[in-house]
């Protein structure tokens, strides 16, 4: 059937089909990043703008990926009934610091952000100083620039948070000190893997750990990430 030269009802062609796949990922990349960048011209900071720093202690350079959004650390404390007054908060690869910020909306005893790369820990540093109009609870938030391996963990109970922030081999040497920690301070420690999917078939084999709680996060309209929770147990 045509109207006015127009066929109707034309069944769609694989190519037309991809180009419509691809306008509607690049529109849905497109309304993530407005959300996150309004989110952050609100707090006077800037964390969603991505730059290329080499994480120089892995052989493989990684790029810094998106942040996670801003309120997924809300989404994710639903599952875990803490007295964040008891607890610090550290962000392992904390990138320009939107997790540092976001936990300290809880009332964490304190919060802390681990970094290798030395501009983005400057980055940070930044936008901890700049940050307006976001309630802050905790007693502290500090960026720790240091190799995750060096970091000195501390003794009070602890909520750790990954992002994808190195390979595997460094991801199992920072849990095993951890859980080494644990051993000569036993107290509770909580790990939440965000988007490491990839690698929680391996994760999940470390021993010393139970897995609490698998869900996932909206990234944007049609991309979600995994989340998982782990409590050290050292058994």
């Amino acid at each position: 059937m045509t109207v006015a030269g127009v066929p109707q009802n034309s069944p769609r062609t694989p190519g037309s089909l991809s180009a419509i796949a691809r306008l509607r990922a690049f529109v849905e990349w497109q309304v993530k990043k407005s959300h996150q960048t309004i989110a952050d011209l609100i707090y006077g900071v800037d964390t969603s703008r991505g730059v290329v720093d080499p994480v120089r202690d892995t052989s493989a350079p990684f790029a810094y990926d998106a942040a996670t959004p801003w309120g997924s650390l809300r989404r994710i404390f639903r599952h875990l009934r803490l007295d964040f007054s008891r607890f610090t908060f550290i962000d392992m690869g904390c990138g320009k610091g939107r997790m540092v910020l976001a936990a300290s909306t809880f009332p964490f005893k304190s919060v802390i952000g681990v970094e290798f790369a030395p501009s983005l820990c400057r980055a940070a540093e930044s936008n901890l100083a700049r940050c307006r109009f976001l309630r802050r609870r905790t007693a502290s938030a500090r960026i720790v620039e240091c190799d995750a391996i060096e970091f000195v963990i501390p003794c009070t109970p602890c909520v750790f948070f990954f992002y994808n922030p190195f390979n595997f081999t460094l991801l199992e040497t920072v849990i095993t000190h951890i859980i080494a920690s644990y051993y000569q301070y036993p107290r509770e420690i909580y790990l939440i893997f965000v988007g490491m999917s990839t690698v929680f078939p391996q994760i999940i084999l470390i021993p010393g750990m139970r897995l609490l709680h698998s869900s996932s996060i909206p990234f944007s309209i049609s991309d979600n990430r995994s989340v998982h929770l782990f409590l050290v147990t050292g058994g």
